[in-house]
Protein backbone atom coordinates (compact mmCIF):
# COMPACT_ATOMS: atom_id res chain seq x y z
CA UNK A 1 0.00 0.00 0.00
CA UNK A 2 1.38 3.38 -0.50
CA UNK A 3 0.51 6.58 1.63
CA UNK A 4 0.18 10.03 -0.39
CA UNK A 5 0.70 13.14 1.53
CA UNK A 6 -1.32 16.14 0.94
CA UNK A 7 -0.51 19.54 1.86
CA UNK A 8 -3.58 22.52 1.77
CA UNK A 9 -2.82 26.36 1.56
CA UNK A 10 -4.64 26.46 5.13
CA UNK A 11 -1.49 24.78 6.59
CA UNK A 12 -2.98 21.12 7.24
CA UNK A 13 -1.45 17.96 6.02
CA UNK A 14 -2.81 15.18 5.32
CA UNK A 15 -2.46 11.70 4.44
CA UNK A 16 -4.99 9.88 2.25
CA UNK A 17 -4.86 6.04 1.73
CA UNK A 18 -5.39 4.84 -1.85
CA UNK A 19 -9.01 3.64 -2.69
CA UNK A 20 -8.47 0.18 -2.65
CA UNK A 21 -8.51 0.40 1.66
CA UNK A 22 -11.29 -2.23 3.33
CA UNK A 23 -14.79 0.00 2.52
CA UNK A 24 -13.06 2.10 -0.19
CA UNK A 25 -13.01 5.29 2.59
CA UNK A 26 -9.84 7.35 2.86
CA UNK A 27 -8.18 7.85 5.90
CA UNK A 28 -7.42 11.11 6.92
CA UNK A 29 -4.22 11.66 10.01
CA UNK A 30 -4.76 15.70 10.81
CA UNK A 31 -1.79 16.58 12.93
CA UNK A 32 -2.30 19.63 15.38
CA UNK A 33 -1.03 22.60 13.87
CA UNK A 34 1.58 24.08 16.27
CA UNK A 35 3.47 20.63 16.23
CA UNK A 36 4.47 18.19 19.36
CA UNK A 37 6.21 18.65 22.93
CA UNK A 38 7.70 22.18 22.06
CA UNK A 39 9.46 23.87 25.32
CA UNK A 40 7.40 26.27 26.51
CA UNK A 41 9.92 27.43 29.21
CA UNK A 42 12.90 26.97 31.18
CA UNK A 43 14.01 27.60 34.45
CA UNK A 44 16.99 27.27 36.12
CA UNK A 45 17.96 27.31 39.99
CA UNK A 46 22.11 27.98 41.18
CA UNK A 47 23.44 27.10 44.98
CA UNK A 48 26.68 27.10 45.23
CA UNK A 49 27.01 25.75 49.32
CA UNK A 50 29.53 23.34 49.38
CA UNK A 51 29.89 19.59 50.71
CA UNK A 52 26.31 19.49 51.89
CA UNK A 53 25.31 16.31 53.97
CA UNK A 54 22.58 14.23 55.09
CA UNK A 55 21.58 15.87 59.01
CA UNK A 56 22.47 12.20 60.50
CA UNK A 57 22.12 8.04 59.61
CA UNK A 58 18.88 6.85 57.76
CA UNK A 59 17.57 10.60 57.50
CA UNK A 60 16.02 12.21 53.92
CA UNK A 61 17.84 15.87 54.24
CA UNK A 62 16.83 18.49 51.83
CA UNK A 63 20.09 19.58 49.38
CA UNK A 64 19.84 23.24 47.67
CA UNK A 65 19.09 24.01 45.13
CA UNK A 66 15.09 24.69 44.84
CA UNK A 67 12.98 25.16 41.54
CA UNK A 68 9.42 26.30 41.33
CA UNK A 69 8.03 26.43 38.08
CA UNK A 70 4.28 27.33 37.02
CA UNK A 71 3.02 25.61 34.52
CA UNK A 72 1.06 27.04 31.45
CA UNK A 73 -1.28 23.69 30.90
CA UNK A 74 -2.69 21.25 33.02
CA UNK A 75 -1.33 18.65 29.97
CA UNK A 76 2.05 20.11 30.43
CA UNK A 77 5.07 17.73 31.34
CA UNK A 78 7.85 18.81 33.13
CA UNK A 79 11.52 17.35 32.86
CA UNK A 80 13.84 17.89 36.18
CA UNK A 81 17.36 17.57 35.26
CA UNK A 82 20.15 18.32 37.99
CA UNK A 83 23.58 19.18 37.62
CA UNK A 84 25.53 18.63 40.43
CA UNK A 85 28.76 16.21 41.85
CA UNK A 86 29.20 14.30 44.97
CA UNK A 87 31.62 12.60 46.74
CA UNK A 88 30.70 9.30 49.32
CA UNK A 89 32.68 6.50 50.91
CA UNK A 90 31.44 3.61 53.71
CA UNK A 91 27.81 4.68 53.64
CA UNK A 92 26.47 1.18 52.59
CA UNK A 93 23.04 2.67 51.13
CA UNK A 94 22.66 5.70 49.86
CA UNK A 95 19.61 7.31 48.39
CA UNK A 96 18.31 10.60 46.35
CA UNK A 97 14.65 11.27 46.06
CA UNK A 98 13.11 13.81 43.87
CA UNK A 99 9.72 15.77 45.89
CA UNK A 100 7.49 18.02 44.29
CA UNK A 101 6.28 20.22 47.05
CA UNK A 102 6.65 17.73 49.83
CA UNK A 103 5.51 14.69 48.08
CA UNK A 104 8.27 12.24 46.83
CA UNK A 105 7.78 11.40 43.17
CA UNK A 106 10.88 9.18 42.50
CA UNK A 107 14.15 7.39 44.28
CA UNK A 108 17.45 6.62 43.06
CA UNK A 109 19.05 4.38 45.14
CA UNK A 110 23.06 3.19 45.18
CA UNK A 111 25.48 1.23 47.48
CA UNK A 112 28.97 2.05 48.77
CA UNK A 113 31.20 0.24 51.57
CA UNK A 114 34.54 1.37 50.26
CA UNK A 115 37.05 3.60 52.63
CA UNK A 116 38.09 5.65 49.70
CA UNK A 117 36.61 8.25 48.41
CA UNK A 118 34.32 7.77 45.28
CA UNK A 119 32.29 10.37 43.01
CA UNK A 120 28.86 10.09 41.66
CA UNK A 121 26.87 12.27 39.62
CA UNK A 122 23.59 13.86 40.58
CA UNK A 123 20.42 11.87 40.19
CA UNK A 124 19.62 11.86 36.12
CA UNK A 125 16.75 13.12 34.51
CA UNK A 126 13.10 12.74 35.13
CA UNK A 127 10.03 13.58 33.62
CA UNK A 128 7.15 14.57 35.67
CA UNK A 129 3.27 14.90 34.88
CA UNK A 130 1.75 17.40 37.46
CA UNK A 131 -1.79 18.41 35.83
CA UNK A 132 -1.43 21.71 37.69
CA UNK A 133 -1.48 25.16 36.18
CA UNK A 134 -0.27 26.14 39.89
CA UNK A 135 3.40 26.97 40.81
CA UNK A 136 5.25 24.03 41.70
CA UNK A 137 8.50 23.84 43.82
CA UNK A 138 10.95 20.47 42.73
CA UNK A 139 13.72 20.06 45.36
CA UNK A 140 15.96 16.87 46.10
CA UNK A 141 16.98 15.09 49.44
CA UNK A 142 19.52 13.07 50.24
CA UNK A 143 19.90 10.06 52.36
CA UNK A 144 22.79 7.95 53.94
CA UNK A 145 22.20 5.01 55.56
CA UNK A 146 25.59 5.17 57.68
CA UNK A 147 28.31 7.34 58.36
CA UNK A 148 26.18 10.13 56.93
CA UNK A 149 28.95 12.68 56.87
CA UNK A 150 30.76 11.25 54.19
CA UNK A 151 28.52 11.87 51.76
CA UNK A 152 29.08 15.40 49.99
CA UNK A 153 26.55 16.91 47.42
CA UNK A 154 28.16 19.30 45.93
CA UNK A 155 31.45 18.56 46.63
CA UNK A 156 34.06 21.59 46.95
CA UNK A 157 36.96 20.12 46.02
CA UNK A 158 40.56 21.22 46.80
CA UNK A 159 39.08 25.08 46.36
CA UNK A 160 36.33 26.05 48.70
CA UNK A 161 35.98 29.35 46.86
CA UNK A 162 35.55 28.09 43.57
CA UNK A 163 33.03 29.73 41.48
CA UNK A 164 32.42 27.46 38.77
CA UNK A 165 31.17 24.92 41.31
CA UNK A 166 27.30 25.28 41.76
CA UNK A 167 24.88 22.41 42.09
CA UNK A 168 22.12 23.18 39.36
CA UNK A 169 18.20 22.17 38.80
CA UNK A 170 16.83 22.61 35.34
CA UNK A 171 12.90 22.63 35.14
CA UNK A 172 11.41 22.71 31.43
CA UNK A 173 8.09 22.68 30.59
CA UNK A 174 7.34 20.20 27.64
CA UNK A 175 3.74 21.78 25.69
CA UNK A 176 1.33 19.14 24.56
Amino acid sequence: MTLKLNGSSSGSVSIDAPADTTGGADKTLTLPENGFGKILQVVTATNNTASQEPSANDTWTDVAPTASITPSSTSSRIIIVSSCSLIVRNNQYIGFKLLRGSTGIREWWGYNDNSNWQMLQSPPMHIDSPSTTSAITYKFQIYGDQNYDDIKWNYNGPNSSNSLRNAELYLAEIGP
